[in-house]
């Protein structure tokens, strides 16, 4: 199967400035599903697209910094289409993801993805 994704590039001033991140969703704690689709970052990231299908929902990974511990869940969305403010983003094979500069984490995500 031919899986896309978004990527968007990082452009603050952090250690991750210039690396290409999934579309993301910041909570000061882990959220459930239906929280998450609550979420106004949500809900403006998907506005107008009515078939959203929810396929995984990996197990939180524990990414430690050495100013903070991050605590990360990927979830995997499939679309039928996309919308303007995805369309702003970088479409990619999911398979492609790799030749982008991409954080640790992301990197950890997608080889133990293909495990």
């Amino acid at each position: 199967m031919n899986e896309n994704t978004f990527l968007q590039k990082r452009t603050n001033n952090d250690i991750w400035k210039n690396l290409y991140e999934f579309p993301l969703i910041e909570t000061e704690k882990q959220i459930s599903i239906d929280e998450l689709t609550a979420h106004n970052d949500f809900i403006v990231l998907f506005r107008d697209i009515e078939d959203i299908n929810i396929r995984n929902i990996s197990a939180p990974v524990k990414h430690i910094l050495t100013h903070r511990i991050i605590y990360a869940t990927f979830v995997t969305i499939e679309i039928r289409r996309s919308n303007k403010q995805l369309e702003k983003l970088t479409k990619t094979s999911l398979s492609d993801v790799q030749n982008f500069a991409v954080s640790r984490l992301i990197d950890l995500f997608l080889q133990n993805r293909d495990k």
